[in-house]
């Protein structure tokens, strides 16, 4: 059962993967592309990813080592995750060089 669980998630997380380069791509005009995507994954990886572990010690700690806390925390921080896509500007049907009408709405009343 070990080796059918994480074949299934190796598989899952091939599929995330395969379509979070052209999700995060298109998050940006094509100007500055190349420096949104960087600054952005690498923020979140060190926001996101290098306080998780500290935060669950304390909470580990916080409650006398049961783990409900945990999967908690883990459940609002794919909340904020779910909503932050879900707020995401669609760029569908939009030429990736096209920066006119792939900026979001309130770019074009001066707002920069």
């Amino acid at each position: 059962m070990i080796w059918v669980a994480m074949s299934v998630w190796v598989f899952l997380a091939a599929v995330l993967y395969g379509i979070t380069g052209v999700f995060i791509a298109e998050l940006f005009p094509a100007r500055v592309r190349y420096s949104g995507i960087s600054l952005g994954y690498q923020m979140a990886g060190m926001l996101g990813g290098a306080f998780a572990p500290f935060v669950a010690t304390g909470l580990l700690q916080w409650s006398g080592g049961t783990s409900w806390p945990v999967a908690t925390y883990l459940a609002v921080m794919s909340l904020i995750t779910l909503i932050s896509v879900c707020l995401a500007t669609d760029r569908f049907r939009v030429g990736i060089h096209d920066q006119r009408s792939a900026e979001p709405r309130h770019a074009s009343s001066g707002l920069r």
